[in-house]
């Protein structure tokens, strides 16, 4: 009997039906995961308890009985820097870039993955792309805040997967380089009750509270080389439904009580696409690039603005876009009514 549990009402897929994902159906290499009524479902009498597909959900929706990546990261920083899937994780493929990234902070040294029994291992063929991406991705963004940690890889012969040539793609680039200083600084109880607090998951809090230790950096990442971060931008076609900012399940876009703007904070963003699958106009476009400035200062980017107006008729405020005085609702109830008395 499998461990694994799906926790629905925190799934994009629940949120919406319109939700495109299905990163945990695509990443389960024995096919124990499927979407079935718009909602992923396991086969726990398939599932080996692998959790690649633990770091692949945006939500953290999916979890482990018996293993919890904090905790993992909690045992790294404090006891040893080696994750080892026969001592300390259910697979390398469990642990996602930003705890990665994480670790390496928090700890101030390298991060060694132990893939000794890798090259035995019956699921690696369709594990180890993933394992590789989310190794590259966490050098990727320590580079990219100027640290000298690494996540390193031991005890593996192997040549199709996980060489230093793929680790380190040409197609990965950081631009404006700056220089940082290291900061040693490791968990506390300050730490820990900031991971109390709700909102985004676990992995994204212990991620920006590892960034806070590293001084402001210039850097600029090309979009696709992350898959978890993202900035937006908001072209004139938006109709300001609402739709958006209203089911985003971490809040990185929201407004005011009017309705008269939208904000984004990449640094809550968790690249789950939601947003852009709900959008009827499409007017929710990726940035070309990512800048990591814009990660650390946390600052609100106002992507649009809207003329707002109150109804002379039910006093809320809408969107105006003609000459009426009347909201959308008002206007088709006067037309109604109109209709009737003529």
């Amino acid at each position: 009997m499998a461990n694994l549990n799906i926790a629905l009402y925190n799934c994009v897929k629940s949120i919406s039906k319109l939700s495109s994902c299905n990163k945990c159906e695509i990443s389960c290499p024995v096919g124990a995961i499927s979407i079935n009524d718009l909602t992923p479902t396991i086969d726990q009498i398939t599932c080996i308890d692998c959790g690649a597909c633990i770091s692949v959900c945006p939500t953290e929706a999916i979890s482990l009985k018996n293993f919890s990546p904090l905790d993992l990261s909690f045992e790294i920083v404090e006891n040893n820097n080696m994750i080892d899937c026969k001592v300390n994780t259910p697979c390398l493929s469990a642990i996602s870039h930003e705890y990665l990234v994480a670790m390496a902070i928090f700890k101030g040294e390298n991060i060694k993955c132990n893939l000794e029994h890798c090259s035995n291992c019956e699921i690696f063929s369709q594990v180890g792309r993933q394992i590789e991406n989310q190794i590259s991705e966490a050098n990727l963004l320590l580079k990219a805040f100027n640290r000298d940690e690494e996540i390193l890889i031991d005890n593996f012969e192997n040549s199709q997967f996980l060489q230093k040539d793929n680790i380190e793609k040409e197609r990965r680039k950081i631009f404006n380089v700056s220089n940082l200083k290291r900061d040693n600084s490791i968990f506390d109880t300050q730490t820990i009750e900031k991971l109390k607090e709700k909102g985004v998951p676990n992995r994204r809090k212990l991620f920006l509270m590892a960034v806070e230790k590293v001084k402001e950096s210039h850097h600029i990442l090309a979009r696709e080389d992350l898959s978890t971060l993202s900035q937006k931008e908001i072209n004139s076609d938006c109709t300001n439904c609402q739709i958006c900012y209203r089911i985003c399940p971490s809040k990185a876009l929201s407004t005011d009580y009017k309705n008269s703007f939208i904000n984004f904070e990449p640094h809550l963003c968790l690249k789950c696409n939601l947003c852009h699958d709900v959008c009827e106009v499409d007017s929710i476009q990726l940035l070309e690039s990512f800048s990591i400035a814009k990660l650390q200062n946390r600052a609100k980017n106002k992507l649009i603005e809207f003329n707002i107006s109150k109804c002379y008729e039910c006093d809320g405020y809408f969107t105006k876009r003609g000459e009426s005085n009347l909201c959308p609702r008002c206007e088709i109830e006067e037309s109604e009514a109109l209709a009737l008395w003529t």
